[in-house]
């Protein structure tokens, strides 16, 4: 019988032309897909501080753009009032408040948040002789091994009072938001997530008792 070497390499080079022409085509809608999600990706851009040097450029990080709290029933809300330490703040009527420490407060859902990470956060207030610096010190040496640390700051005004806002990292891999507050004999520290609405409406509450 005599070998063909035609019929042997003909079935070879379909598949070889099929396999070619499967490999081209998911190439060209994955380099398609990704331009158009480029596209779509806003760019941030951050500007060099004058006399701003190398070093201190690798700390920047861009900070989010303050925006008014979506508009959210507060009527039916209630009120924390601690005469201790003078201020108050409005909360939702089904939600809790723990005084477990006399400096410290913390403000939560009493149910799981479906649409928030964990649950839902709570909003904490806590009073401290702590400094702005010594804050930030002791936040970024606390837990070392998973990184844990503030990443930028920035000084504002929060309902009227001058103020620093932080944004931290943190070990379950949320950030959180920090307000800094000196007032008279005292400074608050409240933390909260920036993109929780009733966590930002609860915030615009927050008022000292003159």
């Amino acid at each position: 019988m005599k070998f063909n070497l035609k019929n042997k390499w003909i079935p070879l080079l379909i598949i070889f032309l099929v396999a070619a022409g499967t490999a081209a085509g998911i190439f060209y809608y994955s380099s398609k897909i990704n331009k158009e999600l480029s596209a779509t990706i806003p760019s941030v851009e951050i500007s060099k501080p004058e006399n701003a040097s190398d070093k201190e450029l690798e700390f920047l990080l861009p900070v989010a753009e303050t925006s008014e709290p979506e508009d959210i029933d507060i009527s039916g809300w209630k009120t924390y009032n601690n005469v201790n330490y003078g201020y108050y703040i409005k909360y939702p009527s089904d939600w809790k408040v723990n005084e477990a420490k006399p400096t410290k407060v913390w403000i939560s859902s009493s149910r799981w948040r479906q649409d928030q990470p964990e649950g839902g956060a709570s909003v904490t207030i806590e009073v401290s002789s702590q400094s702005l610096q010594q804050f930030i010190d002791d936040y970024n040496s606390a837990d070392p091994e998973t990184g844990s640390k503030i990443m930028s700051q920035e000084d504002f005004v929060f309902n009227g009072y001058p103020a620093t806002r932080m944004i931290a990292s943190t070990a379950i891999g949320i950030d959180f938001d920090y307000i800094f507050i000196s007032y008279q004999n005292g400074n608050y520290i409240i933390s909260y997530l920036s993109t929780d609405e009733i966590h930002n409406n609860m915030l615009s509450t927050f008022k000292f008792i003159d």
